[in-house]
Formats: structure tokens, C-alpha cells, sequence
């Protein structure tokens, strides 16, 4: 991934994307490919848990996109 980024750093439009989820990629991103945190945008997965009658909970992951 780094090679890929400095190959297109001379293009370059300040949009960069990974196969990672923000929060993720947001710790180290600086520190591995010189892109501050708050310019890393993708997505994010939440996992509610919902309780049945029985008590049982069942976690459901849905995508929110940031």
C-alpha cells in the first residue's frame, strides 16, 4: 500500500483510500503513510445487540459510511 501512495502522491487530489475501516486505519495512518487522521474517511461498522423475549442477544452489523 505504501508503494501504491507514493506512486500517486505526483497526482495526488488529497483523497486516499484503504481496505480498512476508519477507526482502524485513523491510528495509524500518520505514522505509516503520512495522512493525518482527520483525513481518513471510510467505513464503519456498528453491532447493536438486541435482546429476544428469552434473553438472548443477537448482534447485527450494519455498514454506516463516514
Amino acid at each position: 500500500m505504501v508503494e501504491v501512495m507514493q506512486y500517486c502522491a505526483p497526482m495526488a487530489t488529497g483523497l486516499h483510500v484503504t481496505g480498512g475501516g476508519q477507526d482502524f486505519v485513523r491510528v495509524y495512518s500518520e505514522q505509516v503513510y503520512g495522512i493525518p487522521p482527520e483525513q481518513v474517511i471510510g467505513s464503519a461498522i456498528e453491532t447493536p445487540i438486541h435482546l429476544h423475549q428469552q434473553g438472548q442477544g443477537v448482534l447485527i452489523r450494519r455498514r454506516s459510511y463516514c
